[in-house]
């Protein structure tokens, strides 16, 4: 009897042991387990779902949904508030759309960074205001007809030269003419302090009329004069010349043509005779 649960004892402690083997490799294989899945996890990158762009982009163009996709991008990548989670953030709500414009160019999937678009309410610079149909046209000026104009000023712009005779005249090219920068400067305002005049000043203006300028710059010398707010008076063809500024009356030559007479001399010794006779032509 006493052999018997001698017998069983030594069976359970095998058992018993041999369970606790089978469980300390199980622990064993879970812990390896875990370590290889933190290791996995370590090499895992934290991203931020962000837009980024769906294609090519140029500076100036008028970003729209179409042209923005939502990307996962590293975390770690990302300029501090730079960058456009939301629809809403980019684009505006219904109520307070936005239509940002590019400021600089970006290919397909390049982050849509905050730098890289305008702002609610900000410019996007020249090309933004440059129309369909319209070319950017810089016309230089001198201190006196450039002294005190502003991006948004209304000017005539003259051509002074020389006609065909040769005679100094000033003509009125283009009315009313918006003027959209002013040295390079497209946010120059009349707070601004400068005595200093522009030097150069931009118009948007069809491709005729650039050729226009172009031959007129060429022959002679561009002039602008600021028009008064709010005068969209149209003055017409104007044009004055030399004579008419000292106040000089053209004399018209005057051709006489006499009636043709046909001769006939003849000498008799020392003395000639002329006599009148009728023209054969």
């Amino acid at each position: 009897m006493r052999l018997g649960f001698i017998m069983i004892l030594i069976a359970g402690l095998g058992i018993a042991g041999f369970s606790g083997y089978l469980v300390m490799q199980e622990f064993e294989r879970l812990n390896g387990q875990i370590a290889s899945l933190r290791t996995e996890a370590a090499k895992v990158v934290p991203t931020k779902s962000v837009y980024v762009a769906n294609a090519d982009i140029n500076y100036g163009h008028i970003l729209t949904r179409e042209d923005v996709k939502k990307f996962d991008w590293p975390t770690a990548l990302l300029p501090e508030n730079g960058y456009y989670e939301t629809e809403e953030d980019l684009f505006g709500t219904a109520e307070d759309p936005q239509e940002p414009i590019v400021l600089q160019a970006m290919n397909q999937n390049d982050l849509v960074a905050r730098v890289k678009v305008t702002q609610p309410g900000e410019d996007a610079g020249l090309v933004s205001r440059v129309g369909a149909g319209l070319r950017a046209f810089s016309i230089s000026v001198d201190v006196t007809s450039g002294t005190f104009l502003r991006p948004g000023d209304s000017v005539d712009i003259f051509w002074i030269g020389r006609v065909e005779n040769r005679q100094s005249a000033t003509r009125l090219l283009l009315e009313g003419v918006q003027l959209i920068a002013i040295n390079s400067d497209l946010e120059a305002t009349a707070r601004s302090t400068s005595t200093q005049g522009a030097r150069t000043i931009t118009i948007a203006i069809p491709p005729q009329t650039v050729a226009t300028l172009v031959q007129a710059q060429n022959s002679g010398k561009l002039v602008v004069s600021l028009r008064g707010l709010g005068d969209t008076g149209a003055v017409g063809d104007l044009t004055v010349t030399r004579s008419d500024f000292l106040g000089i009356e053209e004399q018209e030559e005057e051709v006489i043509v006499e009636e043709q007479k046909c001769f006939t001399t003849v000498r008799r010794g020392t003395e000639i005779v002329r006599t009148e006779i009728p023209c054969s032509n």
